[in-house]
């Protein structure tokens, strides 16, 4: 009976323990607040600087509803290397709405289409895609090669326009 009351002491020792532990803890807390409610009442104090700001953001935000398509991504440039200008493909955009473009060589024909919808923000009606091979070339005696690169036929929709000589 000793031992069940040494233990009882025990357990009821340890309750006191943990209740002023967490009375401490407590009051930690309870100091917290009180200096996030001074970061907030420095926050509160430079609101009226951003009321000034909030016109650039709003005319931001009106770019962006304009657009038909998401914002070009880091991903779309990787996808677009450059346009093709050829007297071929100027008459083919001209004539039947259709841009060449140098590609990645990963890229395919729904990452193409995505990529020329958020950068030039047309609609895109199809996409046809040419390996075009590495060549050797000769000037006089001396050999080399052209290196091959994807190519991207992108047909545009007719109620959209676009230029690529004057996007570069």
């Amino acid at each position: 009976m000793a031992t069940a009351k040494k233990t009882e002491e025990t357990v009821v020792t340890e309750e006191k323990a943990a209740k002023k532990s967490t009375a401490k803890k407590t009051t930690k807390k309870a100091a917290a607040p009180k200096e996030a409610t001074a970061e907030k009442t420095t926050a509160t104090k430079k609101a009226p600087a951003k009321k000034s700001t909030k016109k650039a953001e709003e005319a931001k935000v009106e770019v962006v509803e304009e657009r038909k398509f998401a914002a070009p991504s880091i991903n779309s440039f990787d996808i677009i290397l450059a346009p093709i200008v050829t007297e071929k493909s100027m008459k083919a955009q001209q004539e039947e709405n259709k841009i060449t473009l140098k590609v990645s060589p990963k890229a395919n024909k729904a990452q193409v289409k995505i990529a020329v919808q958020q950068i030039f923000n047309v609609r895109v009606d199809d996409v046809k895609i040419i390996n075009v091979a590495a060549a050797t070339k000769r000037v006089g005696r001396y050999e080399g090669t052209v290196p091959g690169y994807k190519k991207a036929i992108v047909s545009v929709n007719k109620a959209d326009k676009i230029n690529v000589a004057d996007a570069e």
